[in-house]
């Protein structure tokens, strides 16, 4: 049976992670060097977190749902209602969560959320 350890806060030497704001405020700045900078500095302490073996390597995001109805209400999970921005968003965010200095290595890998099961348009 497979095992997820989550992100643990309560053991271990690091006690917290920077927080940063939602994923539709980040996407609303248009700027894809904050969205990799972003995703960078997520990477780099989820990393550290999984050295000290308080969390896993693998991070359900970014979450890809176009955001179109507001009765979901989990909108500030994506980034937004627009494919083009959205597509940017989830493009630079993986390349960002999954790269690093050494390209033989993955950084932590993104499963991009929703991206296969989930239909919209259809339903």
């Amino acid at each position: 049976m497979a095992s997820s350890p989550g992100t643990n806060f309560s053991s271990g030497p690091i006690r917290s992670a920077t927080q940063f704001p939602a994923p539709i405020s980040i996407a609303a700045s248009f700027s894809r060097r904050l969205f990799r900078d972003v995703a960078a500095a997520v990477s780099t302490e989820a990393r550290a977190l999984n050295n000290q073996r308080q969390s896993g390597l693998s991070f359900f995001t970014p979450n890809i749902n176009l955001f179109r109805d507001p009765r979901w209400g989990r909108g500030q999970e994506t980034p937004g209602e627009d494919p083009f921005l959205s597509a940017e968003f989830a493009l630079e965010v993986v390349r960002a969560l999954q790269g690093g200095d050494d390209e033989r290595y993955i950084k932590v890998i993104a499963n991009c959320k929703h991206f296969n099961a989930y239909d919209m348009e259809d339903s």
